[in-house]
């Protein structure tokens, strides 16, 4: 059996981390797994992300193709990726807002853009806001919806707009911190309503530490293979991923 690269996300957000592990790493087989049936992943409990993503993973792993496992998702990442860590001995890759990132290069105003879960359960996050709660001025800012209104606006993101305008009235961050791999794909939108704030994202990083693990996986190199799945079938989502990864 080939092992294949496995990306999981609630839906599309994690197309834009694959698309940066592949472009660095082609000759490999992946899978990509959007969990449209239970999507979004942020207004629900910890315990319900657990159990689905738990029940998907034993699912797409029942006869060992999972090589190496990118929890394309800041929420099951958050609140999923050391459980799944002490199940599985294969490696697994998750994603983190890039908060040290904007800290590093110096912001003041570091507003940190997610679902309501992430927000709540994330470490990095947590850990950020205590120790330079006194030196910087670091938001929350939960977006509930935005992730199944990415979803469900793929022919035009731009639809968008009025929820973040709406969402980000009176935010004047000098930084913008995306804290879902869904807003990946509408950062212009962001950059639109707050034109000053820099926006700072985590696809290219976590590429990186995608092709630094795979070089200890000992994997067989393919030509390379992409195989999608959705969890529900929707044809407009797999029509915007087909487009998106270029794949037959």
């Amino acid at each position: 059996m080939q092992k294949k690269i496995v990306v999981y996300d609630s839906g599309i957000g994690g197309a834009s981390i694959l698309k940066e592990i592949m472009m660095l790493l082609p000759n490999y087989d992946y899978l990509y797994f959007a969990d449209t049936k239970n999507s979004p992943y942020g207004t629900k409990t910890k315990a319900e992300i657990l159990q689905v993503v738990l029940n998907n993973i034993l699912s797409i792993n029942k006869n060992g193709e999972i090589g190496l496992l990118v929890l394309a998702c800041n929420t099951a990442t958050s609140v999923c990726c050391k459980k799944l860590r002490s199940m599985f001995s294969f490696p697994i890759v998750g994603v983190e807002p890039a908060i040290k990132k904007a800290v590093d290069e110096g912001f003041n105003k570091i507003a940190i853009l997610a679902t309501p879960q992430t927000l709540e359960s994330n470490d990095l996050i947590k850990k950020y806001i205590k120790n330079f709660k006194r030196k910087r001025e670091i938001s929350k800012v939960a977006l509930s919806e935005l992730a199944s209104l990415i979803d469900e606006n793929t022919d035009d993101f731009n639809r968008v707009l009025p929820y973040l305008s709406k969402k980000f009235k009176g935010l004047k961050p000098s930084c913008v911190v995306v804290g879902c791999t869904h807003y990946n794909f509408v950062k212009k939108q962001i950059q639109t309503v707050l034109p000053d704030a820099k926006i700072i994202s985590c696809e290219k990083e976590v590429a990186l530490q995608v092709q630094r693990v795979s070089k200890e996986c000992k994997f067989c190199l393919t030509n390379g293979s992409l195989k999608v799945i959705l969890s529900k079938r929707n044809h407009k989502l797999s029509r915007f991923l087909k487009t998106y990864l270029s794949f037959a």
